[in-house]
């Protein structure tokens, strides 16, 4: 008995160690980390996207040494707006020195115990060299609970990796304006959206894939989905093709995916707020 409790003992320090190291180097267990159910994790890449980028950060500065920008915005109502709760993680190449003098530099924060600095709307510190927190809460809070990354995840947070604008929710409270036509009962009936969005010949479309609760619902939120995208086109002008529909709208059970759903213009706008 004695060996077998050294032997967790041994393993519990093995697995503390691992959740406190080489954040950046974990990036699926970092968003994990970043996350909580019911928000909106929206995940950036910053050689794709270098004018979010520069949104999210405010700073050229920064902004030339970053290659990833994760938000995590959270809300209590449907649909997300310029109020959402937001803590944002900043991947790059930061030395404490030009942190330090970029921060010094930036007119209404002061530095605070803790290795952070505090401004009127935001707090920003260093993780570890190379990533970056900003949260409109409380910093110390949102790096001890980030740092402590988790042993297991929903494997589909990962795929905000592999679009330039990739978007995750779990069982989401709030969310970014789908249509007007749905309601929050309906919201309320979605257990996972992702989606990754890039951009194409001016213009930006998305892949979208949102799992309900039930093929009832799912059914439901395509006809919702497909209608108000059929509003879409016809108020811009454009020809709505039936047979490309029913490729681009599919059902399969609970699962509903849409694929190369061009972004309106509103769209847009509001994930630039977002940032």
């Amino acid at each position: 008995m004695r060996r077998l409790s050294i032997l967790f003992l041994f393993l519990g320090l093995l697995a503390g160690c691992a959740t406190r190291t080489s954040l950046s180097s974990r990036p699926e267990a970092l968003l994990a980390s970043l996350y909580q159910e019911g928000s909106v994790l929206v995940s950036v890449d910053a050689e794709s996207e270098p004018a979010l980028v520069l949104a999210a950060v405010g700073d050229e500065r920064l902004a030339r040494r970053i290659s990833r920008v994760s938000l995590l915005l959270g809300q209590d109502h449907y649909p997300l707006d310029e109020h959402a709760g937001k803590t944002i993680l900043v991947e790059g190449d930061f030395p404490s020195v030009a942190i330090g003098f970029v921060m010094g530099s930036m007119e209404g924060y002061e530095k605070r115990k803790g290795g952070y600095w505090q401004g009127a709307a935001y707090a920003v510190g260093l993780l570890e060299k190379n990533l970056l927190l900003v949260t409109d809460g409380s910093w110390l809070e949102e790096a001890e609970r980030i740092r402590m990354l988790p042993l297991a995840w929903d494997p589909l947070i990962g795929s905000v990796l592999l679009s330039p604008i990739g978007v995750y929710a779990k069982r989401p409270v709030t969310f970014f304006p789908l249509q007007a036509d749905l309601t929050e009962a309906l919201l309320s009936s979605i257990d996972t959206v992702t989606a990754g969005c890039r951009r194409a010949n001016g213009s930006m479309t998305s892949d979208v894939s949102i799992l309900m609760a039930d093929e009832k619902k799912a059914e439901a939120l395509g006809k919702i989905l497909r209608s108000g995208y059929v509003r879409q086109l016809r108020a811009s002008g454009q020809a709505v093709d039936v047979a490309k529909l029913r490729t681009m709208f599919t059902l399969n059970g609970n699962l509903l995916t849409m694929r190369q759903i061009e972004l309106p213009d509103v769209d847009l706008q509001m994930l630039q707020v977002a940032f």
